[in-house]
């Protein structure tokens, strides 16, 4: 899907290539460049670059698997429910949460921290220059993963999340104004 499609993309076809796109991507690189952190780790020595980015990184890690897994199993699999009952002018049940709003906020939090932990990293390692050219590998993996990353998240929240919440209000609409 190209970049330009992705306003005029159904929900469920925005979904799809974020899945197979994006959470592909992220699944592989996170346990990569997680290893390449602990494999050049200095650990006697919490001061050093690495030990700091590994340090954040882990948390980032963390927070991203879990991050993946609601999107996954909660708000995709509704949103795609969603698109599908309007497609067939079916009426959807209650989602389990509420409104779609109430998961798009917190991914949209999630995102927030993810972009933050970045700029911290960023700044450790001099927007991935560094000092001494000996991890320029691990930092143009970094590097290449904000900038999945920023595309990921500039789908999720500049498309797919405000086209969950217009269909939620078109189908609210037709259900009671029938």
């Amino acid at each position: 899907m190209e970049k330009a499609d992705y306003q005029n993309s159904p929900p469920d076809d925005i979904i799809e290539h974020i899945l197979r796109t994006h959470h592909i991507f992220v699944k592989t690189k996170l346990p990569e460049i997680y290893n390449l952190l602990k494999k050049n780790s200095v650990s006697d020595d919490v001061h050093s670059e690495i030990d700091k980015i590994l340090s954040i990184f882990e948390d980032l890690k963390y927070e991203l698997e879990m991050h993946l897994i609601k999107e996954e199993k909660m708000l995709f699999p509704y949103i795609s429910r969603m698109a599908e009952c309007e497609r067939n002018n079916q009426i959807i049940e209650p989602a389990p949460f509420g409104t779609v709003q109430n998961p798009i906020t917190v991914m949209e939090t999630e995102h927030k921290n993810a972009l933050f932990a970045f700029a911290k990293i960023r700044k450790i390692t001099n927007n991935y220059k560094g000092i001494s050219g000996t991890n320029d590998v691990i930092y143009k993996e970094l590097e290449a993963f904000e900038k999945d990353l920023n595309e990921h998240i500039h789908i999720e929240n500049d498309v797919l999340h405000p086209k969950a919440i217009e269909l939620e209000q078109k189908i609210k609409h037709k259900l009671f104004n029938n």
